[in-house]
């Protein structure tokens, strides 16, 4: 289960549900987070269900979550519930961290949106996510380029609340290094091979999603993928934080950070304070946010379909002409 957003400072949680402003005696349960601590069939855990106690301690709408739910890790906690008019049921819940259930949130919430775009594109577009440009991501941007793309016209990069790193020439290295050789293996349709440059080479459309949190090295991917007119940006411009730095120990006291390096566009232009304007400016509100709708992704989903269908009508068809012994006559 998750809870509400405890005050700044507190770590650790216990329970990871969400409590839906809670009223009278206990909280509602609002969501029971998919492979978290709460999610087991032995508990019964449902949404609409009521906490009414922590560790003994009965909660409403007037208790702190963080007076009751924070604590130390690795340790069980007892929560009590209700479904419905059935009687209490106190079960032992393992505790978890914030982190590790945002991490389960932030997964639920990747898929979600890949379903959406697959629902919407009826199969015929992918969604992939960067959330940082390091050699994990860089490994799973390339095996998910894989997933994603075979069989499919097109995919939705998205790079937003990406902080940045170093491997986005890499990345762009699948995207841009393309093998127009035309291929045909016994009983397939002509083609190219995937893989054939050593990485995963995607030569159909794409769409980037970038946004004000998109920094650093997410802004070089969302510059170039402009600027080499590879695919459309949608979203918000990114926050304009483009240049190499390194950190040095301040003795106890933390680091200093050292700008040593200058990033720029082939044509001049600074990528510092100048942030990755999209071709499709899209502005998601807070009422969006809460109804759980992603008007950025949809509008993503709508410019990469206009994108494959004009791909499409550009390609010419490969009439494949077999060489013969006779061809040499």
């Amino acid at each position: 289960m998750r809870r509400p957003e405890a005050p700044r400072g507190l770590e650790r949680h216990h329970c990871a549900a969400r409590p839906a402003l809670p009223g009278g005696d206990g909280w509602k349960i609002a969501e029971v987070v998919k492979g978290g601590p709460a999610d087991r069939v032995e508990f019964g855990f449902r949404p609409g269900d009521v906490v009414t106690a922590i560790d003994g301690v009965p909660v409403n709408g007037a208790t702190g979550a963080g007076k009751v739910m924070n604590g130390n890790a690795n340790r069980k906690v007892l929560v009590s519930f209700r479904s419905g008019t059935n009687e209490t049921k106190t079960v032992a819940v393992q505790s978890s961290t914030a982190y590790g259930v945002r991490r389960l949130l932030d997964a639920e919430s990747l898929r979600a949106k890949r379903e959406r775009v697959h629902a919407a594109s009826g199969g015929k577009l992918g969604y992939v996510n960067v959330a940082a440009m390091d050699n994990e991501n860089l490994h799973k941007f390339r095996r998910e380029l894989y997933a994603e793309g075979v069989g499919r016209d097109g995919i939705v990069v998205d790079v937003r609340f990406n902080r940045g790193g170093f491997t986005a020439n890499r990345m762009l290295q699948s995207l841009i290094g393309v093998d127009r050789t035309v291929y045909a293996a016994r009983g397939q349709e002509p083609g190219y091979i995937f893989d054939y440059a050593g990485v995963p080479l995607w030569w159909k459309p794409i769409v980037v999603l970038c946004g004000e949190c998109s920094n650093s090295n997410a802004e070089l991917f969302s510059h170039v993928v402009k600027w080499m007119k590879r695919g459309k940006l949608v979203g918000r411009p990114t926050a304009g934080a483009v240049i190499a730095t390194n950190d040095k120990a301040i003795l106890d006291y933390g680091e200093f950070r050292n700008a040593h390096t200058g990033v720029y566009l082939p044509d001049g232009t600074d990528m510092e304070n100048n942030g990755a304007k999209p071709d499709f400016p899209v502005d998601d509100t807070p009422a969006d946010i809460a109804a759980g709708v992603d008007i950025q992704l949809e509008k993503a989903i709508e410019v990469l379909g206009e994108e494959v269908r004009a791909w499409k009508e550009s390609q010419p068809a490969a009439k494949l002409r077999t060489y013969s012994i006779r061809d040499n006559k």
